[in-house]
């Protein structure tokens, strides 16, 4: 939130020291992702914020905390609202990154020279309803781009290489607005939230409709978190009455109910 980064060590339960934001930057974490490569001997994660700021952390465990080793504001300096990864690449993670402003980025990022170059760059004009609200990357050989968009129900798959446009564009068939979204990119589905009753799950070669996962109707309707467990057998959403739900996938049956808060939402999972 506004107070900034904070990170725990869960087999010592002991919180780890972040620094906190410098005070040109300072504003509301919206957003944060582990970016750790397959080779990195030190954990590292980077995160967004309401100014559009992107900041990298690499844990110092013998120092017992994260330091800062690279920030910057991205695009036009709107709220950084989805990160994805990928660290297959042994030497570099490739980032993307979503802003409320309708910017969608694609970099590289060496932890080694802390340096962040640019892949691809897009932002989207007035005519456009675009917000991307969630990103993931396809396991292709191009390593493309699924982008969910916040008030058009789309989905669409950029082909980085391709010099504009969209590869394909899926219109998930219940969705006007919509919130959060997971991916498994393995089994080719996805969830998203479909801000009024729960949660929808898609094919996402087709688009196709598979099955509503219901909490209740919402009574205020803004983003909840979602998430798939346990090698997608689950999927773990939230509410905007303070309760998170765990799903079994297949059937859509409630498995636990977890009571979060006595009222307000459950955002983030």
């Amino acid at each position: 939130g506004a107070d900034g980064m904070k990170v725990w060590d869960l087999k010592t339960r002991k919180e780890i020291r972040v620094p906190q934001q410098p005070s040109h930057e300072r504003s509301q974490v919206s957003c944060v992702c582990w970016v750790t490569r397959r080779n990195e001997t030190m954990d590292m994660l980077c995160y967004g914020n309401g100014l559009g700021f992107l900041v990298f952390l690499q844990h110092r465990p013998s120092e017992g905390r994260f330091e800062v080793i690279f920030s910057a504001r991205l695009a036009r300096g709107g709220e950084i609202i989805c990160i994805a990864a990928d660290t297959s690449n042994g030497s570099t993670v490739r980032l993307a990154t979503g802003t409320r402003d309708k910017c969608v980025q694609v970099w590289l990022f060496d932890s080694s020279s802390r340096k962040l170059s640019p892949v691809h760059s897009k932002a989207y004009g007035s005519e456009k309803e675009i917000v991307p609200k969630a990103v993931a990357f396809d396991d292709n050989d191009e390593r493309d781009l699924y982008i969910f968009g916040l008030y058009d129900g789309g989905l669409r798959e950029k082909h980085l290489q391709a010099s504009a446009g969209f590869a394909n564009v899926i219109s998930l068939a219940n969705e006007e607005d919509s919130g959060n979204a997971s991916v498994d990119i393995d089994r080719k589905i996805c969830v998203v939230d479909n801000v009024f009753n729960g949660f929808d799950v898609y094919k996402m070669d087709s688009g196709n409709f598979v099955k509503t996962l219901i909490t209740k109707e919402a009574e205020k309707t803004y983003p909840k978190g979602v998430a798939f467990a346990d090698k997608s057998h689950l999927i773990v959403g939230g509410s905007d009455h303070g309760v998170a739900y765990i799903f079994e996938r297949k059937t859509g049956k409630v498995l636990k109910r977890l009571k979060h808060a006595k009222k307000g939402g459950v955002e983030t999972i």
